[in-house]
């Protein structure tokens, strides 16, 4: 959990609405199924890398874990199935209809499951200024106050 994570994270979730505005757009004029598969796929890894921010700006809760599994597992799915509709409609079509079948039980499992907080991650540490002094930094980019040289 740190600046960079967060703001990386973010940066992600920017593009990927920026991506996932375009492709839609070109389905809106276009109507072909694989852009709006591809549209759906790129919205969902929007909303998991916003949640991945979320985590890295203030740490992960159980609301946040489930929301980014609920986006996060199936955004590969959905992208897979904008491609076999591009080779092949109708197993696109069958692929689809499978993964959604899939993704009901699935949402069903992640709502109901319940999340063992003693195992979370710990707060990432600042390195320190005496580390970030012998690596050639100036004592100005270090946020750790308790270290002094």
């Amino acid at each position: 959990m740190s600046f960079e994570g967060a703001a990386i994270s973010f940066g992600a979730t920017v593009i990927s609405l920026a991506f996932a505005s375009l492709v839609f757009a070109q389905w809106l004029g276009r109507r072909r199924p694989y852009q709006l598969a591809w549209s759906l796929g790129l919205g969902l890894y929007a909303v998991a890398a916003f949640t991945q921010f979320l985590a890295e700006a203030y740490g992960w809760s159980v609301t946040v874990y489930k929301v980014y599994y609920l986006f996060a597992a199936p955004l590969v799915a959905v992208l897979g199935i904008g491609s076999v509709l591009l080779i092949h409609r109708r197993a696109g079509i069958g692929f689809a209809l499978y993964t959604a079948a899939i993704f009901v039980g699935f949402a069903a499992a992640v709502a109901g499951a319940t999340v063992n907080t003693m195992h979370s991650p710990p707060r990432f540490r600042s390195p320190g200024r005496r580390y970030l002094t012998a690596c050639g930094f100036s004592r100005r980019y270090s946020r750790s106050p308790e270290v002094s040289p």
